[in-house]
């Protein structure tokens, strides 16, 4: 949130301080196998789909609710419309 609204005010400052802090971050300290495929010329997966899977795999998540609701939205705005109506009919009788 501090980066979101920095951002607002000064983007050049706060870019610099996340590309010099947050580098580290997104390093892992195990290591790399020097025979692992890479895709530097070619695709890994030509022969074989590997998928979305990687070294973050066991922390991803099997649910989220935001593409729940991005790709529900019309059931949900269609349901608390019909909720809505319920509720203002049911005060008028």
């Amino acid at each position: 949130m501090t980066a979101i609204l920095g951002n607002k005010v000064m983007p050049h400052v706060v870019d610099r301080f996340l590309a010099k802090t947050n580098f580290q971050a997104q390093q892992t300290d195990r290591p790399i196998s020097p025979d692992r495929p890479h895709n530097l010329y070619e695709p890994v997966d030509a022969d074989r789909d590997f998928g979305a899977r990687g070294d973050f795999t066991e922390r991803s998540h099997s649910f989220s609710p935001q593409w729940w609701y991005r790709t529900n939205r019309q059931w949900v705005v269609a349901g608390l419309t019909g909720a809505i109506a319920a509720v203002v009919l049911r005060r008028k009788a």
